[in-house]
Parts: C-alpha cells; structure tokens; sequence
C-alpha cells in the first residue's frame, strides 16, 4: 500500500475571476517572516477553503485583524504530518520537535493533531503592491 499524499501541480489554467482567498496569521512575528521573505510556506489542516495552485490570498494578521500582504498559491502537497520532510518544512517557522509541532496546531486549531492529521503544505509568493 503507497503512502497516501495528494499532489497538486502548478498550472496555468486559472480562473482569473475567482474569488480572493484570505489566509490568517497567528501573531506579528509570522507577519515579519512573511513580509521579509523567510516565511514562503504556511501549513493547514482541516482546508474549508479549498486551497489551490493559482489562488490568489490576502493575508491577515489574526490579531490586528488587518490585511498586510497579497500572493499567490505556487504549489500545494497534502499528507499525514508524519510525512513532513525537510522539502515540506522549509520556509516554515521551525519547531524544536515533533511534540512542540502538534502542541502549536492543537492551539491553533483547537482540535487534537497527531502525526496521522492530514497537512495541506502551501508554498505562496508574495505579489508586488
């Protein structure tokens, strides 16, 4: 049995009027990564918004509740969190280990994740103003 994991490609067949999507980020100092370009990845569980290669997002600080950047999804990889590579963590914030890893996204989420919660890895670029 493979190693469930749901790629999808980068494509050019956007739909250029779809809608924006909006992406919130915890705290100021993920906003500084984002904006200084250490931060070109984010992780999410539970996708509702059915993130895709080609959507363009705004982005905003969940504590300011205010927009300070827009980009583009460039690539999108799904798989169990146990799966994540060096590949899937780079341009992520880091963790000292595993444990602090599922610690963090059960704040965030407020729902238990284990190394089986599927993670949609999405790479973005920040667009010129």
């Amino acid at each position: 049995m493979g190693i469930p994991q749901i790629i999808h490609p980068n494509t050019d067949l956007l739909d250029t009027n779809a809608p924006i999507k909006t992406l919130k980020f915890a705290n100021k100092d993920l906003v500084q990564l984002i904006l200084s370009g250490k931060k070109t990845c984010t992780w999410r569980l539970w996708d509702d918004k059915e993130l895709t290669v080609g959507d363009k997002l705004t982005l905003i600080n969940r504590t300011s509740g205010s927009e300070f950047a827009r980009a583009k999804i460039i690539s999108v990889v799904e798989k169990p969190m146990r799966l994540l590579t060096n590949k899937g963590r780079k341009g992520h914030e880091q963790f000292k280990d595993d444990a602090e890893m599922y610690t963090t996204y059960t704040n965030y989420y407020g729902k238990e994740v284990t190394p089986e919660t599927l993670v949609k890895i999405v790479k973005f670029e920040v667009l010129a103003e």
